[in-house]
């Protein structure tokens, strides 16, 4: 019976283990030098790799420079959609970042 409890504990730790690591959110932080791969979803034309400059922007195709510094990827991503959006490129624009 012990070994059963024993065991049975193990496996709930491991359960709640598995969810915190899975509920967790992106921390890696955008800064200056990264190298981010931007994709605009049915417009490949605007496809671009492009470096993060010292002051924290990234130059786009269309739309301008975007300040992307101290973000996540998915946040970035966001931005560079209103950007896209504010700035009357696109009317529904789906952007991921890498």
């Amino acid at each position: 019976m012990r070994s059963f409890t024993q065991t049975l504990t193990c496996a709930l730790l491991a359960l709640i283990a598995c969810t915190v690591v899975a509920q967790s959110k992106e921390s890696l932080l955008i800064g200056p030098g990264d190298l981010l791969q931007v994709k605009v979803l049915d417009t490949p034309e605007l496809d671009q790799t492009v470096r993060v400059t010292d002051a924290g922007m990234i130059p786009l195709i269309v739309g301008g420079d975007v300040n992307v510094s101290s973000q996540t990827p998915e946040a970035a991503a966001r931005q560079i959609e209103s950007a896209l959006f504010d700035r009357h490129f696109l009317l529904h624009p789906h952007v991921s970042v890498k």
